[in-house]
């Protein structure tokens, strides 16, 4: 038996509303997502660093990277488009593996400790800063009053680990966590297959680690520096603690005499070769005893093998084959 016609259109009514409410819905719920792309990557969200949680509201895609470490992992990560400002140092091909990428972002910055208002001026939506010095914490309070998030590292890398962590913490920033995931696990790779060659090695050799040389003499990279560790890493022994060196500083011919190192490994940051380098520095005859002298064992590198990005891995595995293998290159342009 057939509804009554009256039934069936108020059924009919029904279900032309229900029909009417869905495609309503949908349509609403397309019209949300495009009002609110970012919603779809994850934003806003809150990142928990040493120093306090920072707010990003919708993806970055005006970011100024002011300092070297942080822009060198941002350009790992998303390459130079989301980039508006890097140091200038970053551009530089002997300083930095990225500086072909860096070269194209649309502006070098000076230190942000020199000049917050000039990141200011370039109306960023995600500033990456590293507190080195308590300037740059005056100029983090500029930024912070001017409602621009920033991201802050609190120290330069002291250790491997800390470089990689930085990776991480930069790629949640950016929405960029797979890519994150990704380099940190390959990096890792590489640091045990290092660990993994020298861990057989029955020789320790000692080395001093040359960071920079400078009018008054070379300075040495001591304990609680990422380079330490590096040192470390080869199977080698700081023979700048032997000197009595508990961190960093300049190093005289008596202090070098004193660590007695087998090995000398240095950076060359302006290229011009180890001669140069050194100024004449390693030709004091008070240093011909100095077994790395007398045989001749010093490693040169430039900078950018020690890239944070990195994690300073490429330079560690150069430096561990020089160390162990007496036929590996002394010199790598």
């Amino acid at each position: 038996m057939r509804a009554p016609t009256a039934v069936r259109r108020a059924l009919a009514l029904v279900a032309a509303l229900i029909m009417t409410s869905a495609l309503m819905a949908c349509a609403g719920a397309g019209a949300s997502e495009d009002q609110h792309p970012a919603a779809a990557d994850g934003y806003p969200r809150t990142i928990k660093t040493d120093l306090g949680d920072v707010t990003i509201k919708s993806r970055p895609e005006r970011i100024v990277a002011a300092s070297t470490n942080a822009a060198e992992i941002a350009l790992s990560l998303v390459g130079p488009d989301r980039l508006i400002g890097v140091p200038e140092w970053s551009t530089e091909d002997r300083h930095s593996p990225f500086a072909a990428e860096a070269r194209q972002v649309g502006h070098t910055v000076g230190t942000v400790a020199n000049d917050p208002e000039q990141i200011l001026a370039l109306n960023p939506d995600l500033v990456l800063i590293t507190l080195a010095h308590d300037t740059e914490r005056d100029a983090l309070k500029v930024l912070q009053q001017a409602g621009v998030p920033t991201l802050v590292l609190s120290h330069f890398p002291s250790v491997t680990t800390d470089a990689l962590a930085d990776i991480s913490l930069i790629g949640e920033a950016l929405g960029a966590e797979q890519k994150a995931t990704e380099l940190v696990g390959q990096l890792r790779g590489r640091l045990d297959a290092v660990k993994e060659a020298v861990a057989g090695s029955t020789v320790k050799p000692r080395v001093v680690f040359i960071s920079m040389w400078l009018d008054n003499g070379p300075y040495a990279t001591g304990p609680g520096t990422i380079n330490h560790d590096l040192v470390t890493l080869a199977g080698a022994a700081n023979a700048i603690e032997d000197a009595g060196f508990d961190s960093s500083g300049y190093l005289d011919p008596e202090q070098l005499v004193k660590a007695a190192p087998t090995h000398i490994v240095t950076l060359d940051s302006g290229g011009v070769g180890l001669d140069k380098l050194t100024n004449g520095f390693l030709k004091n005859p008070a240093l011909a005893s100095v077994p790395a002298i007398a045989k001749d064992r010093i490693l040169v590198l430039p900078d950018r093998m020690f890239s944070p990005a990195q994690a300073g891995i490429e330079g560690l595995e150069l430096m561990a084959k020089w160390l162990h293998d007496p036929n590996a290159a002394r010199e790598v342009q």
